[in-house]
C-alpha cells in the first residue's frame, strides 16, 4: 500500500507540475527526486517482504513451492514501476489494475502458479488441519481517498486435486 501511495503523490506532483502547492499545501513537502528515492527503497522492501512470506507463512505448503510465484510478482512490480515512471498513470492504481493487460495477464498466471502450488501440495501446511488458504490481498486507495480491499481465496481441499476460487 505504501508503495502505491508513493506513485499516486509521484503521479499528484508531476501532473500539478510548478502548481502543486496552490493545489495542495502538502505537496510543497516533496519533490519528484525525493519520491522516486522513497519509491526506490519501498519497492525491494515490499519484493523482499513477499518473499519471506513464501518460505515462512504457516499456511502455505511445507516444501517452500510457493517461491514458484515470485517471479511473476517481480513482473508486477516492474510493470507498475514503468506505469507510474513512464506513462505516469500513477495517480488511478485501481484503473491500472482493470485496464492494464500485461499487468491483468500477470496477475491471472499468478493466481494459476499459487493455485497450482496449493493443488500440488496435496498435504496439510505444518499449523492447520487441512490444507487451508492462500490469500492475496491488494489494497488499493482511489481518487476519492476510499480504501478498497480486494481479496482471492483459493482453497484446495485435501480430498479435491482442484482449487476453487472465491472472490471476497
Amino acid at each position: 500500500a505504501l508503495l502505491i501511495a508513493l506513485g499516486k503523490r509521484r503521479n499528484e506532483l508531476e501532473l500539478a507540475g510548478d502548481d502543486a502547492g496552490s493545489q495542495r499545501d502538502v505537496l510543497e513537502g516533496y519533490s519528484p527526486r525525493l519520491l522516486d528515492q522513497l519509491i526506490a527503497i519501498v519497492a525491494p522492501l515490499t519484493l523482499l517482504a513477499y518473499i519471506l512470506d513464501t518460505f515462512t507463512a504457516d499456511n502455505l505448503p511445507t516444501n517452500n513451492a510457493m517461491m514458484l510465484t515470485i517471479p511473476f510478482v517481480i513482473y508486477g512490480l516492474f510493470r507498475y514501476l514503468y506505469l507510474v515512471h513512464r506513462k505516469n498513470l500513477g495517480e488511478t492504481p485501481e484503473d491500472i489494475l482493470i485496464t492494464d493487460l500485461p499487468l491483468i495477464l500477470d496477475i491471472l498466471l499468478w493466481l494459476a502458479a499459487a493455485a497450482a502450488v496449493g493443488a500440488e501440495a496435496g498435504a496439510a501446511p505444518a499449523s492447520t488441519s487441512s490444507w487451508g488458504d492462500l490469500t492475496s490481498a491488494l489494497c488499493l486507495q482511489s481518487v476519492s481517498g476510499h480504501f478498497y480491499r480486494y481479496s482471492l481465496r483459493i482453497f484446495a481441499y485435501p480430498n479435491s486435486r482442484t482449487p476453487s476460487l472465491r472472490f471476497v
